[in-house]
């Protein structure tokens, strides 16, 4: 308030002249001129909330529900990309191919409708690049929605088979058989949909051989996935034309090439 009229302007409200002013009000207006540090208007907030006053000039362009957001409640997490790419492939399995029907086109159009990274994001694309696709991980720490970028892997896949049984007559007899696969990605990626017990890996991809056919497939296929030597046997026992009967399935696979393996991250 202004000092009693007759009397000379004494205390904080008096100006170097003598006059009844703010003494933080600018030296044009007769004050000191003196300024005070930023700081929210009214230090009224609660320490939980340091947020501005609604009618400080930022309060006022501030969004209602930002300005309601009590700072101790933590902000929503983060979009799970993992999830989103393994729903995807799912969905994408038996779908005719997507783009120009190359593998990095099914991953890129994955990633980018589904608001995560792309190789774009990592480096320039080229057509013999090792693609980037997110964060790289230990092949070991693989998990559903996650990026493999390969370099000349193959797998050697050979099945024995053997049948044996006792005849009608009670004569044994034996029929072994072995069939030898190579499958083999040069320069490739896919989607890994699931981590099998075993180790091996459920992927989903496309710009890969039809064994039906012999020929590029038209469809995303989902395939399974070695990443290191191993080998399964099962056994089943039927009764085939009243003929007793052992088969032994046995599979072994050798492994080489390298994988990178990414995991996506949010755009």
């Amino acid at each position: 308030m202004a000092p009693p009229k007759g009397k000379k302007a004494t205390g904080p409200w008096s100006s170097r002249k003598g006059k009844a002013v703010n003494p933080k009000a600018p030296t044009g207006s007769g004050g000191i001129g003196t300024f005070k540090g930023a700081a929210p208007i009214k230090q009224d907030r609660k320490p939980d909330r340091p947020l501005a006053h609604p009618d400080s000039p930022v309060g006022r362009n501030t969004a209602p529900i930002d300005s309601a957001r009590d700072t101790s409640v933590p902000p929503p997490p983060a979009l799970d990309m993992r999830a989103m790419m393994k729903e995807r492939g799912e969905k994408l399995v038996g779908q005719r191919v997507i783009g120009d029907g190359e593998c990095y086109a099914m991953v890129d159009i994955m990633l980018t409708e589904g608001g995560a990274k792309t190789a774009h994001d990592f480096g320039k694309i080229t057509t013999t690049a090792d693609y980037k696709w997110g964060k790289l991980i230990p092949l070991s720490a693989v998990q559903p929605g996650d990026v493999l970028q390969f370099r000349d892997h193959v797998i050697v896949l050979t099945t024995k088979i053997s049948i044996k049984g006792t005849q009608t007559d009670g004569r044994l007899f034996t029929q072994p058989g072995a069939v030898t696969e190579t499958l083999k990605r040069g320069h490739h990626t896919s989607v890994v949909l699931a981590v099998n017990p075993d180790g091996s890996l459920e992927v989903a991809e496309q710009h890969v051989l039809d064994h039906t056919t012999d020929k590029l497939s038209t469809t995303i296929r989902k395939n399974t996935l070695y990443i290191k030597d191993g080998t399964s046997t099962n056994t089943i026992k039927t009764t085939k034309d009243g003929a007793k009967v052992e088969i032994t399935t046995t599979m072994s696979w050798k492994v080489k090439g390298t994988i990178w393996p990414y995991q996506p991250l949010e755009k």
